[in-house]
């Protein structure tokens, strides 16, 4: 595969396991601060934050 497709796809992971955790993160935190945390997380960490994340985030639902 070439190159700027590798690069396109790490991409789109990127930006659905972000959108995963800012997703997930509003419905089971109050404050509004945290879910925008973990949407930047995701975006930067990638796999890593994903990982990461389903092993801090609270068990219950807050709202």
């Amino acid at each position: 595969m070439p190159k700027e497709t590798m690069y396109l796809i790490g991409l789109v992971v990127s930006l659905v396991i972000a959108y995963y955790m800012y997703t997930d993160a509003r419905r089971r935190y109050r404050d509004d601060t945290k879910p925008i945390l973990w949407l930047i997380a995701g975006l930067v960490g990638g796999i890593v934050a994903l990982i990461i994340y389903l092993l801090v985030r609270s068990e219950g639902r807050c709202r």
